[in-house]
């Protein structure tokens, strides 16, 4: 009988189970990416249930031991992780924030950032996220202001100084009364303030973004204004449509200067309120493609996000992208349903019962392997008081 190879990575202490004897719980976000296993681990619980708590903990942990972490955090938790390096247990923090927080307008250092006609050096994608980013501004799109919609931003974007707000203008001054209606559809929400990060300005120097190696980089989106994950997109008003924007277009741009970065370097990436993500048609390919190259890339990922259903989308190749899971409290039946038959559970365990009777803090965890248990997730004093710091407070 042959032995199987035994796999050692950085693992660290998160926790330990509670049912039973206690004992250690370890955990590495890349251990799956070096088992050949999909790269994303999946949180998901009610608001207060400690799932926030839980992927700081995690985060934290790559952080410890020098990875390369880039998150996304739309309500400002993840500023806390500053406090941590200035109390000398993390190396390197920087925050990055789209607002000004003494006008609570967009910095004036963001204008432009992006702006998906200058996105990144692919033309052809620039491109296409230009009008996948219209499509989110505007709502649906019929197929005759599709068909002209394609040539008009190809050719914007292949000019000399191509800006978002010229692809508007284009619409503005076509021929066609459909177009035109399209184009002032834009400028309206362009013209919105939170907007100014999507439209370059010639008089204003593009800001380049930059991911240190070994660092975690938080950008902090207090002030965007998301809508509830319930609300359908056709009902979105115009700043949760720019948020929505704004949040798919930092991952675009993060995903592109992660593919840059050399496969030797471990990287992370942190998706808190991930349905933001997962609510359009480019997020969701963005999700595949996460899973797709977080092997080559040796990159991993951690979504954080209310409901399992979140994910459940015919879109998203759930098998092969997801293969650890944090199921903290949620008092949704058919939330805990979808958990628990994802995890392989048969019904009959009933273990969908036990989610909405969890402590803070406590959740049912499979590990990349398949392994179950219910664990505590624990971390020092000092980090839960930092956990705890107001964002306001470091920013």
């Amino acid at each position: 009988m042959s032995k199987g190879k035994t796999t050692y990575t950085m693992s660290t202490y998160i926790g330990e189970s509670f049912l039973g004897l206690p004992s250690p719980v370890f955990y590495d976000p890349h251990y799956c990416i070096e088992t050949n296993r999909p790269p994303v681990t999946l949180i998901t619980g009610s608001p207060g249930s400690g799932k926030t708590f839980a992927t700081l903990t995690l985060t934290t942990h790559s952080a410890i031991v020098g990875k390369t972490s880039f998150v996304l955090d739309p309500k400002g938790d993840f500023v806390a992780m500053k406090m941590l390096e200035k109390a000398g247990i993390l190396n390197k923090v920087n925050i990055w924030s789209v607002m000004d927080f003494n006008s609570n307008e967009v910095a004036d250092e963001n204008t432009g950032m992006l702006d998906p006609t200058t996105l990144t050096e692919d033309l052809a994608d620039n491109a296409a996220i230009t009008i996948d980013m219209i499509k989110i501004l505007v709502g649906d799109i019929t197929a005759t202001q599709n068909s002209s919609l394609t040539p008009i931003v190809r050719d914007v974007v292949e000019s000399e100084s191509p800006s978002f707000m010229t692809v508007c203008r284009k619409l503005k001054s076509n021929q066609k009364d459909e177009i035109r209606s399209l184009g002032f559809q834009l400028e309206t929400v362009l013209q919105t303030p939170l907007a100014s990060i999507l439209v370059a300005n010639r008089r204003i120097k593009k800001k380049e973004f930059v991911i240190e190696a070994g660092a975690t980089t938080v950008a902090t989106l207090i002030g965007l204004e998301f809508p509830d994950s319930a609300k359908s997109p056709n009902s979105y008003n115009s700043k949760e449509k720019v948020s929505i924007c704004i949040m798919t277009l930092l991952t675009k741009m993060i995903l592109t200067i992660m593919r840059k970065w050399p496969k030797s370097v471990k990287k992370l990436l942190c998706i808190d309120e991930a349905w933001t993500i997962t609510s359009t048609a480019v997020g969701r390919n963005m999700v595949n493609s996460v899973a797709l190259l977080g092997r080559s890339l040796n990159m991993a990922a951690i979504f954080t996000t209310q409901s399992p259903q979140h994910l459940a989308h015919e879109d998203i190749k759930i098998d092969t992208t997801v293969s650890s899971r944090f199921a903290f409290k949620n008092n949704n039946e058919e939330d805990n349903l979808v958990t628990t038959r994802s995890m392989k559970i048969p019904d009959e365990m009933q273990l969908y019962n036990t989610l909405p009777i969890l402590d803070t803090g406590r959740c049912l965890y499979q590990d990349c392997k398949g392994s179950l248990g219910f664990i505590q997730v624990m971390v020092p004093d000092a980090w839960a008081k930092a956990f705890n710091t107001n964002p306001n407070a470091v920013l």
